[in-house]
């Protein structure tokens, strides 16, 4: 039992991931009156109310006794764990903020005296620290959890930002495609119709002369020049429809160079966000790895 204990409250350096490492101290400090052997054990980035809450429940468990606060100290009297005593004993104990972590300092009595042997090679010791390193470690590990859980929300934040970032990049191409098809049928239109404004000019042509050879009959006369009146106002019809046809190109083309703008500003954005995914994947993983090596 004394090298399994001697194993799990091995420290190694601190260096991987920021993960720190948890022990527990044995120091002689004052407890009410007298002088008792207690244990202390700092648990890193725990809230001071998760540690308050989850120690409370911790060791009222399987206790028949009675809890208790005063003077910022919290007594458990008939706690019970068999790997510190066949009989109940009380947990005395107080909390504490640090830029370290939440300070967790506990005594142990039986019938109001010590029953934890100062001897850090005992089997009372050892199961003390065990019982207290269980507690932190599993503290420990609930506070990685939520800062894992959110580096994976900024993560999964910054993966929608790059897909939106792609959406309107598709969406750019995808109106340009259209503009351009549209320009295209526009072009062949306008093709059309100046073969159309051509033809008129030479109708055109054809009825002023009528109109001439018609002068001597008022009556011919009228009847031509109406002609060529709707002669003429076809022809104006048709160059309409070319103006409005280049009008439209023209949007299409300053649509489509504002779309390419948009692209370049968008893949701009996008190597920038791809590289911020990747730090932040990283910082993912190392958050993981860090939980991974609490135990």
């Amino acid at each position: 039992m004394k090298n399994i204990l001697s194993s799990a409250l091995f420290v190694l350096p601190f260096a991987v991931f920021a993960q720190q490492f948890v022990t527990v101290d044995a120091i002689p400090q004052t407890l009410i009156n007298d002088t008792n052997v207690s244990f202390l054990v700092v648990i890193p980035q725990a809230s001071y109310q998760d540690v308050e809450k989850n120690w409370l429940k911790y060791v009222a468990e399987g206790s028949k006794g009675r809890a208790d606060e005063a003077d910022g100290i919290y007594h458990q009297s008939g706690a019970f764990n068999g790997n510190l005593s066949a009989y109940p004993f009380n947990v005395h104990s107080k909390l504490m903020e640090s830029s370290e972590g939440v300070r967790l300092t506990a005594w142990f009595t039986q019938n109001n005296a010590a029953f934890i042997s100062h001897d850090s090679t005992s089997d009372s010791h050892l199961a003390v620290k065990k019982y207290l390193r269980d507690f932190a470690v599993q503290e420990y590990r609930e506070a990685v959890k939520c800062e894992l859980k959110g580096e994976q929300d900024k993560l999964d934040e910054m993966d929608k930002e790059l897909a939106a970032l792609i959406e309107n990049e598709e969406k750019s191409v995808k109106k340009i495609n259209e503009n351009e098809r549209s320009n295209v049928r526009s072009n062949e239109a306008i093709v059309t119709t100046d073969s159309d404004i051509q033809s008129s000019t030479h109708k055109i042509y054809d009825q002023k002369e009528m109109v001439k050879n018609t002068a001597s009959d008022p009556k011919a006369t009228r009847g031509a020049k109406r002609t060529l009146k709707n002669m003429e106002g076809n022809k104006r019809n048709l160059q309409k429809k070319n103006e409005k046809q280049g009008s439209n190109i023209d949007a299409r083309n300053k649509e489509n160079r504002h779309e390419k703008r948009s692209m370049v500003n968008s893949r701009k954005f996008q190597k920038t966000k791809t590289v911020e995914i990747e730090k932040q994947r990283q910082k993912v993983q190392e958050v993981q790895t860090k939980l991974d090596n609490i135990k």
